[in-house]
């Protein structure tokens, strides 16, 4: 796992801003770029564990995810709702995240071969406490 890990050669992870041009007073949305960073292989490899849990894989392409919803059943009891980036990301309580990710990781047919406090820190690490460059 540490080869997979190691990072070499990288740059800091870069925060920038993009516009919000439909938003009144043009505000700007914080992005972390984090390819080419210390973080990129971390989040690569518990990226592809996540790919199967069902609950982690949403549909960013506007066209998939209506085809979806085209044929999603709900039941009487159930709502769709979408959620602005603004509010979702900012107000994700960050610990029960990691736990609730965990649990669903560790629940399934086959889980990571690495043990549990581990990928927790792994998780941490790669949601907390980024250290990133902006404006030198």
């Amino acid at each position: 796992m540490y080869n997979k890990l190691r990072s070499t050669g990288v740059q800091p992870v870069r925060l920038y801003g993009l516009a919000k041009v439909h938003k009144q007073g043009t505000p700007l949305r914080p992005v972390l770029s984090l390819p080419g960073s210390s973080y990129d292989n971390l989040n690569k490899t518990l990226a592809k564990y996540f790919d199967e849990i069902e609950e982690a894989n949403i549909e960013t392409n506007t066209q998939m995810a209506r085809e979806i919803l085209e044929k999603t059943e709900l039941d009487s009891d159930e709502s769709i709702i979408s959620l602005d980036v603004k509010s979702l990301y900012t107000n994700v309580p960050l610990k029960e995240a990691v736990e609730i990710a965990l649990k669903r990781l560790y629940e399934q047919v086959n889980p990571p071969e690495t043990s549990r406090k581990t990928r927790k820190k792994l998780l941490n690490l790669a949601v907390s406490k980024v250290h990133f460059k902006c404006n030198g």
